[in-house]
């Protein structure tokens, strides 16, 4: 019976905890262009894929609604067909999916789509010829797209490079008029080419990463918006310094892998090593990146 009632009130203290803390949390902005940065480890993965997984969801319910329920809607159907349930008119509009360059299990088996370098990259650009845009590889209608670590090929130096001013950019200027959702991660914000960063609708910046019980996870939060001469701005009140998101880990089916980019530090020969001398703690050696032709004379 003891065993019983102390089961019991760890159960329901566990509920109140999970209760008090999700009523608490910080509310996500509906904005169509979200980012997460943070140094590693503060969980900008695993709030981005949360939220991506949640946006999905929301995609995939209304989508069923206008399978079966006559509902219109400018990208599948005008005028009097749109009184009809697409399903009845024998029209097939393909399903949201999740695009991201990491792998994330959805549910079960279904995995989101690799974002490859053919959907940022147009084929035909807005020119006088053409008055469209036409990329190599098409993204579905009201989908999600999670870009992790987008600094690491769209940073401020590669602003100049062609495929990110006037492939990536006119994405992202027009994801929500094509109809996409997108949730984008980096450790620093400065590191995102200025032409996207400015065109963000809120940065979340996160830290102190925790995982009460190792049941929940609970991250502090800073939210900010990018100004005209981008600058970031912050709300000065008190009250900033506690928010914080808060969620459930999910041990049961595993959604991504944190250290999914471990595979890309190849170690070959760990024995090749030079140790410092034992006879002194002082040294005259300092590391140096730059090749022969770099190194001043």
């Amino acid at each position: 019976m003891r065993v019983f009632l102390i089961i019991s009130i760890i159960y329901v203290s566990l509920i109140l905890y999970a209760v008090f803390n999700w009523l608490g949390a910080e509310r996500m902005h509906k904005n169509t262009l979200t980012a997460f940065v943070g140094s590693m480890g503060t969980g900008k993965t695993k709030i981005a894929v949360d939220k991506a997984l949640a946006k999905l969801r929301q995609e995939r319910i209304k989508w069923y609604i206008r399978k079966y329920i006559p509902i219109h809607r400018r990208p599948y159907c005008k005028g009097w067909k749109a009184l009809i349930p697409f399903e009845i008119r024998r029209e097939k509009y393909p399903k949201p999916q999740l695009y991201s360059n990491i792998p994330i299990r959805i549910r079960g088996s279904e995995m989101s789509i690799k974002l490859t370098r053919e959907h940022l990259i147009p084929k035909i650009k807005y020119s006088d010829e053409h008055k469209y845009w036409l990329y190599h590889k098409q993204i579905i209608p009201n989908s999600v797209v999670l870009i992790d670590e987008i600094g690491q090929f769209a940073s401020q130096y590669d602003w100049e490079v062609d495929n990110v001013k006037n492939g990536l950019t006119p994405l992202v200027r027009f994801c929500r008029h094509w109809g996409m959702t997108l949730y984008v991660t980096d450790q620093t914000a400065d590191s995102i080419a200025k032409g996207i960063r400015s065109r963000l609708g809120m940065i979340y910046f996160l830290n102190d990463f925790r995982k009460p019980f190792y049941l929940f996870y609970k991250v502090r939060t800073i939210p900010m918006i990018i100004a005209e001469d981008n600058v970031n701005q912050t709300s000065q009140n008190k009250g900033d310094n506690l928010k914080y998101f808060f969620g459930w880990l999910g041990r049961k089916g595993k959604h991504y892998d944190s250290l999914c980019h471990s595979e890309l530090y190849k170690r070959k020969d760990l024995k090749n090593y030079d140790n410092f001398s034992p006879y002194t703690l002082k040294s005259d050696y300092f590391i140096d990146l730059r090749d022969k032709q770099q190194k001043r004379k």
